[in-house]
Formats: C-alpha cells, sequence, structure tokens
C-alpha cells in the first residue's frame, strides 16, 4: 500500500497543533479530523461511524484534550479526565483493536511536560495551574505503554511536548523561557516532524516510548 492510500486519523484536528499536523501528514496520507461537532473521543458510536466512513486507519493521533482555567478544577476534573483520559483509552481500544486485527498500524499519543513533572507554579501570575491537566497527561503516558504491551501489530508511543508559542502573556513567557535550556517556546509547527517520523517506517521498531521534545525544560 502506497503512504498516500493509508488513513490516517488526527482526533482534536482543529486545536492549535492538531490541525498542524493534519495539514503535515496530508501531503503523504489520507487524514481525517476527528473532532466536535460530528466526532466525540468520549462518545464510541461516533468514533465507529468514522471508521464506517473512512476505513480503518493506519495511524491514529490522539491529539484531543481540554484543559480549565485554574480554580474550576474541583467542578471539571473528572470532565478534563473523561476527555484527556478517558477519550484516549477509548480511541486506542476501538482503533487499535481493529488495527491489530488490520495487521499495522501506529498511534501517537500527545501528552505534555506536566506528565513528567509538576507545573512551576511561580511562572503563573495570580492562580495556581489546576492538577487535572497534568494528572491527565500522566495517564496518557503509562496508557501508553500498557497499549504497547498489548497489541503485537501496532506501535504505541506519546510525545511529550514543551509549551508552544501563542500570544501568551509577556510576562508568562519571559519566565517560563528562563527555565528552557533553549531559551524559547516551541513554535506551532515545530512538532509536525516528530508526528511523521513516528508514523514513519523511520520508527518500525519503536512502541511504548515516551518521547520528549521540551526544548530542555524537563532536562533541568
Amino acid at each position: 500500500m502506497q503512504e498516500s492510500d493509508k488513513v490516517v486519523f488526527v482526533t482534536g484536528g482543529s486545536g492549535l497543533l492538531g490541525s498542524r499536523f493534519i495539514k503535515s501528514l496530508s501531503l503523504d496520507y489520507s487524514v481525517y479530523n476527528l473532532d466536535l461537532p460530528d466526532f466525540d473521543v468520549t462518545d464510541k458510536q461516533s468514533l465507529t461511524r468514522a471508521i464506517e466512513l473512512y476505513g480503518v486507519p493506519y495511524g491514529l493521533v490522539n491529539c484531543a484534550a481540554i484543559d480549565f482555567p485554574p480554580g474550576s478544577e474541583d467542578v471539571d476534573f473528572m470532565k478534563v479526565m473523561a476527555v484527556n483520559v478517558g477519550g484516549v483509552k477509548q480511541c486506542c481500544e476501538l482503533f487499535g483493536l481493529s488495527m491489530e486485527a488490520q495487521g499495522d498500524g501506529a498511534i501517537i499519543n500527545i501528552a505534555s511536560i506536566y506528565g513528567m513533572v509538576s507545573p512551576d507554579q511561580r511562572i503563573y501570575r495570580d492562580f495556581l495551574k489546576p492538577v487535572s491537566y497534568g494528572a491527565s497527561k500522566a495517564a496518557v503516558i503509562n496508557m501508553t505503554k500498557y497499549y504497547a504491551t498489548l497489541y503485537h501489530n501496532v506501535r504505541v508511543n506519546c510525545v511529550s511536548l514543551g509549551g508552544v508559542s501563542n500570544n501568551q502573556d509577556a510576562e508568562f513567557v519571559k519566565k517560563y523561557c528562563e527555565r528552557v535550556p533553549m531559551g524559547r517556546m516551541a513554535r506551532k509547527d515545530e512538532y509536525n516532524g516528530l508526528i511523521r517520523f513516528l508514523l514513519s517506517d523511520g520508527a518500525s521498531y519503536m512502541t511504548g516510548s515516551n518521547v520528549v521534545a521540551d526544548g530542555g525544560y524537563t532536562a533541568l
């Protein structure tokens, strides 16, 4: 099968990174955006419809995630978990089982440095970064290893990404960048190559890996 014939699903493909992954991957694959309102990672029926419409995917990029501002975690903690953990679980199982039966495939889960280390609350002004996002991304890293050992024909890896420049508050950017050995945040398109690599044959013997791309943030 030619690369252009391979189907790739990107959940949350309308978001900041997901939209760029789709644009990059579309150069080589048949890519479909599984995002609201048509597709909901917490709704198994809508995900099943994606297979009916587009076929069993070769690749899956689990990019759908939500975060809430500080002060709301007591209310929204379970909402974050439902999407960031439950959604990844459901996609890894529903699509992963079909890919396993197909005999080939690659799943990439989008994690975060906050799944590895706690947020440095000193870089946030006037509030605390909630626990929900980091807790959910830590679960994603562990689930990646779980599904990598469950499947034999499907490679399952995750990427723990650092902060992306997106018109944030100047004081926050300054404090964040002071913690990064490379001295800057990531560009919006800077993770595209990593995603392309993990889907490619170049990563054919990689599974269960957590690939960290953070400018050195977690090296300190």
